[in-house]
C-alpha cells in the first residue's frame, strides 16, 4: 500500500510512477498521437507472420520482462514502453486498423528488447538524482515541496519587466551565474578596456572618405 500511494506524491520515491503518469497522460491528448495510441489498445492482431517490423503489437503479459523487475512495477513500465511502441508505429506510418501478426520475427524480437531496454535505462536515469540536486534545474513554477538552493529566477515577473517604466527597476544581476555577473561587474577591464598600444602609427581616416558619411 505505501508503495501504491506514491502514485499520488508530487515527486514519488520510485520514479517509474512518474513513467506511469506520462503514459497516462499521454493517453488523455485528443491530438493526433493521443488519438492512435488509444485506439492501439484494441488493435486487431491476425494470425501468420508480417516480413516487415512495424507495426508492432503491443507487449503482452511477461514479454520482455526483464528478470529484476517484480510484476507490479513492469505492468507500469509496459505501458510505458507500449506507448512508444504505438508513437513508433504512428511515426512509420501504421494506421490502428493495420492488421497486426501475432508471431513476432526476429527482428522485430530485437527491436522490442533494444526498446525495452532504453526504457529501463531512462527509469534508471530518473531514478539516479538524490534530494537536493536537481530541484534548481525545474522553472520557479513548479510547486516543488523545498528548493534547497532557492528560487531559480528569484523574483523576476515578466509582467512588469515587458513595461518599461518598470522594467528599469528590475535586478537581473542575481538571475545571472555568478561568472557572468563577475564579467558585468568588472566591465571596465573586460568589455570596455582601453585601446591597444601602436594605433598612433596608423593614418586617421578622413571624414570624406567614412562610408557613415
Amino acid at each position: 500500500l505505501t508503495w501504491r500511494s506514491q502514485q499520488h506524491d508530487l515527486i514519488p520515491t520510485d520514479r517509474v510512477w512518474l513513467l506511469f503518469r506520462f503514459t497516462e497522460l499521454l493517453l488523455s491528448r485528443t491530438g493526433v498521437l493521443g488519438r492512435q495510441l488509444c485506439k492501439a489498445v484494441s488493435q486487431r492482431v491476425e494470425s501468420g507472420r508480417s516480413r516487415d517490423i512495424f507495426p508492432l503489437h503491443l507487449l503482452d503479459s511477461h514479454e520482455c520482462k526483464p528478470h529484476d523487475w517484480s510484476c507490479q512495477r513492469w505492468k507500469l513500465l509496459r505501458a510505458f514502453v507500449n506507448a512508444a511502441i504505438g508513437a513508433l508505429n504512428w511515426c512509420y506510418g501504421c494506421r490502428p486498423s493495420s492488421p497486426q501478426s501475432s508471431r513476432r520475427t526476429a527482428a522485430q524480437r530485437d527491436v522490442l528488447q533494444r526498446l525495452v531496454s532504453r526504457c529501463v535505462d531512462f527509469h534508471n536515469r530518473l531514478q539516479a538524482p538524490t534530494a537536493g540536486s536537481w530541484e534548481n534545474l525545474t522553472p520557479d513554477w513548479v510547486p516543488l515541496p523545498e528548493r534547497p538552493e532557492g528560487p531559480k529566477y528569484g523574483g523576476l515577473c515578466a509582467a512588469k519587466v515587458d513595461v518599461l517604466p518598470e522594467a528599469g527597476t528590475c535586478d537581473p544581476m542575481p538571475c545571472l551565474p555568478l561568472a557572468v555577473q563577475q564579467l558585468i561587474t568588472n566591465c571596465e577591464q573586460t568589455l570596455f578596456s582601453d585601446a591597444p598600444k601602436g594605433l598612433d602609427m596608423f593614418e586617421d581616416v578622413a571624414d570624406s572618405e567614412r562610408l557613415e558619411n
